[in-house]
């Protein structure tokens, strides 16, 4: 069965009659919520500049269905990100039994230079016994760390070990023309 205990009885009535009597006893329910994303835990993922998909996942992991799902995302830092009208107002209805599985799909911006911040949470009461359960999940997209600016000074040398900074016994080269080009 579903975990539960079944117990018999036998008792006898007269000669020949006997009458057995089963009873199961259900086990207590337990409801339980997981939320993934595609990035999980308060992960730091580097991502370019641009538009980055999102999916989030909510799993029954209780022994009871769910019901009342309300998902909400807040940001942090960063652009919002968009989700799925349609697959969020579908949770409205929704019964969630155990083991079962529904995602939300959305897409995020994240600028040059911006960090995007949010945590995404879903809550569900179990049918059964009323518990109201939730779960959430952090997660931080940043981009690349920016090019190293480069510059050219005004001061040549010859540079002997090929370490791209001047040694004490590395002298200076006088009268030296520098031209550029792109």
């Amino acid at each position: 069965g579903a975990g539960g205990n079944m117990k018999s009885s036998q008792t006898t009535l007269a000669a020949a009659e006997v009458c057995y009597r089963y009873t199961y006893e259900l086990p207590d329910p337990k409801p339980q919520i997981d939320l993934s994303k595609n990035v999980e835990g308060d992960d730091v993922t580097e991502v370019a500049a641009g538009t980055h998909p999102v999916k989030v996942v909510f799993t029954n992991r209780g022994t009871e269905a769910l019901k009342g799902l309300v998902f909400t995302d807040t940001t942090n830092s960063g652009n919002d990100v968009v989700w799925n009208a349609d697959q969020i107002a579908a949770l409205k209805d929704l019964v969630l039994e155990v083991g079962k599985s529904v995602s939300i799909d959305g897409t995020v911006e994240v600028a040059v230079g911006e960090t995007h911040k949010d945590t995404a949470s879903i809550t569900g009461t179990g049918v059964v016994s009323g518990v109201k359960v939730s779960d959430e999940d952090p997660t931080t997209l940043v981009p690349p760390a920016p090019e190293p600016k480069v510059s050219i000074g005004d001061y040549v040398w010859f540079d002997t070990d090929r370490d791209g900074q001047q040694d004490g016994d590395e002298p200076g080269v006088p009268n030296v023309l520098v031209k550029l080009f792109e």
